[in-house]
């Protein structure tokens, strides 16, 4: 039955007075036909009032039905929603807008269908409605809507959809696109809604649309474009993604372009998306190019709050933002005439917190006291203040501010004892904090802060019961736990809140405090075993039961959970694995570029290279790595010397744009030092992949690493001139690069200590370095080592001089090397005084402490003065090119025994080698008492057993002072120790000398023997006849001393008359003597000595042969003449 119009609203009213929703709509459900009557009727009461009226009852009855009758009626509800913004009038407009709008919410109704259902119905019906716009009223609904790619769905529908708009009946061609049926404000709403929903790239293309010419909706007044940037601008400048960020200006710049001239809005928020440095102050120069923009206070204010937040460009220093920001505030606001506001110091207040300039933010906040036309200090302001000195973790004066509000009757609230609890936190008093949160809990908390302060003024605080704790100031106490390893006082107040012990304030009501997924992110944080995360993110899922507090733990937490895989010992490595498979599989999380970035950092730690690159591979389709991802795959590829392999990481890296690290050239250079590559190759790569990098990539503070390994490898391998010349290649050198040269050139053979001062004096600007013309200790101690090993001990000791003088405020310029190699240099060039001398200076000048090796190095320069001393007194004349500045007669054992005496008392242990030395000291100057103390002292000490070197020192001490009866007990107690000090010919040669001394020549003779069957002594050799044409067995006398040349000749020639002699009498007895070239008076010693014994105790006849002087040969007939007489008597 058709109703009358009349009749039908009268119903319809009816209807929805009495919540019959089901009659209302099918009244309601009207067609096409009777849209167009109402538009154009007469009817009294066809007015907009009763239609709000039976629109706003409609909904009313609509919120009131079951939810699954909601689900059924979404199609009618959007005809009756677009039906009454059609009838609606102009001067209402705005009116009705929040009147006939549904925000319904279903769950059970499908978000596209809907959608779907409201395009058919545009299309259905619009031709009929003239040209009449569709409001946004129907677009509401979908603004609530949590289905992002619904939404993204929605827009490129409203780009690419055309309505027919003509009437039935009409002839006249006419399509629109969809969007030019939503007003300017419309659009702005579309704009802001895909950026709260992050959805910038739709968001983007949405605004490229509405600007192009192709789709006829541009306006030919651009001025309600200006609201639409600005709602895009605001929704990039609060993105935390920088690359959206700076898309800002890039909106700027295209209203440059299309002529859209910008207002102050959209210029405060191009200031919101930009974080401090170079690029605010570029933007005020733009501003001021803008002739229709008026530099305002708002405008200002939003430049000096972006010096607030850090530059995310690394080449932009933010050290110098609060210097900028203050120079707007001092010299471009008064020359513009702006005045200063409250926000203004707020802003600069901010700025001074990020740079920790507390000192100049509370002389700021004293001047803003002082300035009666801003006014009292507001609560904004006052938490700037307080904010800059709890980053400081200045907690003390954060107190007294909080304190001084309070005496200003300014409102405190849980903000500002948050920024307490957060400065006690950074400081490290997790304590403290700990009790001013439970004094926050009791109500009490500005008296515990008063007594914090040792204020014993009682006082009472009318507003105190309204400062409570929240879940923030939760949070903080367990980050102070956190930081401080406080595990067990973390884990009981975490319990407190789980149990619901702790309340917050919330609209006027106290609610229980529970803890949300940044308080587990805590909790975990401290957490060593990778079963206790599991347990943890087991119970994060639990909570899920609950419907007032459901947790899901997010990517952060998975971050932390696999960090602590990575940090226990060993590295769970299948724990971090299974833990990134569970956040897809358990919680549905998309890991992001930190997850597998930890993931990747535990592969390397547990030195598994090859699941590093796997994990690498795996992340590349869905998320983008970053540098830190591939330094860890670098660096677990530079442990195991993968060096092909890293090689192509560093080139996919380069392919990609990666950004290259530090980290990233040090694993390369790791993996080649451990690779077993041939070196040349590896150079020959590396050289060639220099080639490839940008000037700013080939920055020493990058690729220091393969510098230094270049130059180490052509050390290496002989080439310097390569290695220099690398080094020559270097912008601008660091200590690492210069130590690495310098080393080669004291290591090469001959050290090139010429080139290594030269490097040294031309290389004295060294970022980092902290020596005296930016020097480096190692570098300046190799370039005194390569002067060292050359004997250029006068050079070595101007780079000591000149480099090496270090004050008693700073570290040592020089390492201990350096001045050994001093000390042993002047040693060889025979100066023990500048040896002693340096010794004597090194804590003094230097402040440096001696060594055992520096106290060895100058006793060996005493035993080496001592026995030079011994060869002039057998020459009874100094050398013509020495010059001694100490008289002959200094006596330098005596300097070897006080160095040996002043190490025992510097808790030095001497080593073996300089006992040695001291004992050869003593020997040298004829102590053989001295010498035999000492080597009683060895024995008793039991620190340093005596070496072979030891006894023969000591041996020859002996020797030298005719005691031959101590040097025979020496003797039988190296035969008793035997091993390593088992005497060997130079003791054998040290005692036969002093048996000789001590007339004991039957003694002499017996233990010759006994060395011979020891084989101590072998005087037999094979060598080859005058003619050398045949092998013959020759007596070797070339090393004997006479006394033991004279026992071997005798030996030889009293076995003659045995049954079996020690040579053939029917032969030539060949005896080698030597020529005399190692003596210093180039004479034959042995020569008169052999020839004597054989003439006046044997009366053997022996000749000198002609072809070789160095030999006397005793012809078989003499030989055999002599055993025929002694063999008859």
């Amino acid at each position: 039955m058709k109703f009358p119009p009349v009749t039908r609203f009268l119903l319809v009213l009816l209807f929805t007075l009495s919540s019959d929703i089901h009659n209302s709509l099918h009244l309601f459900s009207l067609d096409a036909r009777f849209c167009w009557e109402i538009k154009h009727s007469r009817v009294a009461f066809v007015h907009s009032f009763q239609f709000r009226v039976i629109t706003t009852h409609f909904h009313s009855s609509l919120r009131r039905t079951t939810r699954a009758t909601q689900n059924t009626l979404y199609y009618d509800q959007f005809k009756v929603t677009s039906i009454s913004s059609k009838s609606r009038n102009e001067k209402n407009h705005n009116y009705y807008r929040k009147d006939i709008a549904y925000s319904g919410r279903a769950s059970g109704v499908d978000e596209t269908s809907q959608w779907n259902h409201f395009l058919t119905y545009i299309l259905d019906n619009y031709s009929q409605i003239k040209t009449h716009k569709i409001s946004r009223q129907g677009l509401f609904h979908f603004q609530k809507m949590e289905n992002e790619p619904f939404l993204q769905e929605m827009i490129q529908d409203i780009i690419s959809l055309q309505i027919d708009c003509r009437p039935n009946g009409t002839k006249d061609d006419g399509k629109v696109y969809f969007a030019s049926l939503l007003t300017p404000r419309d659009q702005t709403d579309i704009i802001r809604l895909l950026g709260s929903r992050q959805l910038y790239e739709t968001m983007h293309c949405f605004l490229n649309f509405l600007t192009s010419s192709r789709n006829n909706i541009l306006p030919q007044n651009h001025r309600h474009f200006q609201y639409a940037y600005a709602a895009a601008i605001s929704a990039l400048a609060q993105s935390s993604d920088q690359k959206y960020r700076r898309k800002a200006i890039s909106l700027l710049d295209e209203m440059d372009k299309l002529g859209i001239e910008p207002n102050s809005y959209v210029i405060t928020a191009v200031f919101l998306s930009i974080d401090g440095g170079i690029a605010v102050r570029e933007m005020l120069k733009r501003v001021r190019s803008y002739k229709t923009i008026q530099i305002d206070i708002h405008i200002y204010n939003a430049a000096i709050y972006a010096f607030s937040r850090t530059p995310t460009n690394n080449n932009q220093s933010s050290m110098n933002d609060w210097q900028s920001a203050l120079a707007i505030f001092r010299r471009e606001m008064p020359k513009d005439g702006v005045k200063p506001n409250q926000q203004t110091y707020a802003s600069l207040l901010q700025a001074f917190a990020k740079s920790g300039q507390i000192k100049v933010a509370l002389s700021l906040f004293d001047e803003m006291r002082n300035t009666p036309s801003v006014g009292k200090p507001s609560v904004k302001v006052w938490s700037a203040l307080l904010r800059a000195c709890s980053l400081a973790g200045d907690w003390k004066r954060t107190i007294k501010l909080v304190l001084a509000m309070n005496e200003e009757k300014v409102d405190i609230n849980v903000l500002h004892l948050n920024y307490v609890l957060a400065a006690l936190a950074k400081s490290g008093n997790d304590i403290l904090a700990f009790d001013l949160l439970n004094a926050m809990q009791n109500k009490a908390a500005l008296s515990f802060l008063y007594r914090t302060c040792a204020d014993n003024v009682s006082r009472e605080f009318s507003s105190e019961d309204r400062i409570l704790p929240d879940l923030v100031s939760i949070n903080t106490v367990l980050t102070a736990f956190a930081e401080k390893h406080n595990k067990s006082k973390a884990m009981s107040l975490f319990h407190e809140v789980q149990e619901g012990k702790h309340t917050a304030r919330k609209d006027y009501k106290c609610v229980v405090i529970k803890p949300d997924i940044v308080s587990y992110n805590t909790i975990l944080s401290m957490f060593e075993d990778p079963r206790d995360v599991v347990s943890l993110l087991y119970e994060i899922r639990m909570t899920r039961r609950n419907r007032n507090n459901p947790l899901k733990p997010t990517c952060q937490t998975y971050t932390n959970a696999i960090s602590i895989c990575s940090r226990c010992n060993p590295p769970d490595l299948s724990m971090a694995l299974e833990l990134l498979k569970d956040a897809e599989t358990k919680d549905g999380l998309i890991p992001n570029v930190f997850m597998y970035s930890a993931t990747i950092w535990t592969a390397e730690r547990s030195g598994n290279a090859t699941i590093a690159l796997n994990v690498l591979n795996l992340m590349k389709p869905k998320c983008k790595p970053n540098t830190i991802c591939y330094d860890g795959v670098m660096s677990a590829l530079g442990k195991q010397g993968m060096i092909e392999e890293a090689m192509k990481v560093f080139y996919e890296m380069k392919n990609d744009n990666i950004p290259l690290s530090r980290n990233t050239f040090q694993g390369l250079a790791t993996a080649a030092s451990r690779s077993s590559v041939e070196m040349e190759v590896l150079l020959n790569n590396l050289r060639k992949l220099l080639t490839m990098l940008s000037e700013d990539e080939k920055r020493v503070e990058l690729c220091g690493s393969i510098y230094n390994f270049l130059i180490l490898g052509y050390g290496s391998i002989g080439k310097v001139e390569d290695a220099l010349y690398i080094f020559d290649s270097i912008r601008q050198t660091n200590s690492q690069c210069l130590s690495a040269i310098l080393y080669v050139c004291s290591t090469s053979h001959p050290a090139r200590w010429e080139d290594a001062i030269t490097i040294i004096h031309s290389s004295d600007i060294v970022v980092g370095a902290q020596g005296p013309g930016k020097i480096e200790a190692m570098a300046l101690t190799y370039a005194i080592i390569a002067c060292s090993k050359e004997n250029e001990g006068d050079e070595a000791l101007n780079l000591l001089e000149l480099y090496g003088m270090a004050n008693n405020s700073e570290t040592p310029r020089v390492k201990v090397d350096a001045i050994n190699s001093v000390i042993a240099a002047a040693g060889r060039s025979g100066r023990p005084d500048i040896a002693v001398k340096t010794l004597n200076e090194m804590s003094t000048k230097f402040g440096l402490s001696p060594n055992e090796r520096t106290y060895r190095s100058a006793i060996v320069s005493c035993n080496q003065a001592e026995h030079e001393k011994k060869r002039q007194r057998d020459r009874s004349a100094m050398s013509s090119n020495l010059n001694y500045e100490e008289p002959l007669s200094f006596e330098y054992w005596e300097v070897a025994l006080s160095l040996l005496r002043r190490m025992r008392e510097d808790d030095i242990h001497p080593s073996t080698q300089t006992y040695t030395s001291v004992i050869s000291s003593c020997e040298a100057a004829g102590q053989w008492q001295r010498a035999l103390g000492i080597l009683r002292s060895m024995t008793q000490n039991q620190m340093h057993k005596p070496n072979l070197f030891c006894f023969n020192a000591a041996l020859a001490a002996c020797e030298k002072g005719n005691a031959w009866l101590e040097a025979v007990e020496l003797y039988e107690r190296m035969k008793a120790e035997g091993g390593a000090v088992r005497p060997n010919f130079i003791s054998l040669n040290s005692l036969l000398i002093s048996l000789e001394k001590g007339e004991q020549r039957e003694l002499a003779e017996s233990i010759y023997k006994e060395a011979l069957l020891r084989k101590i002594v072998k005087p037999w050799k094979m060598t080859l006849d005058s003619v050398g044409s045949e092998h013959i067995k020759a007596m070797d006398l070339h090393q004997f001393s006479r006394p033991m040349a004279k026992i071997a000749v005798r030996n030889v020639i009293d076995s003659l008359l045995l049954k079996v002699p020690t040579h053939d009498a029917t032969n030539d007895l060949i005896i080698i003597i030597g020529k005399g070239h190692g003596s210093e008076d180039r004479k034959a010693k042995l020569m008169p000595v052999v020839r004597d014994i054989l003439t006046d105790e044997y009366d053997i006849e022996s000749n000198i042969e002609k072809s070789n002087v160095g030999r006397i040969r005793v012809k078989s007939e003499v030989l055999m003449q002599f055993v025929q007489r002694r063999s008859w008597k």
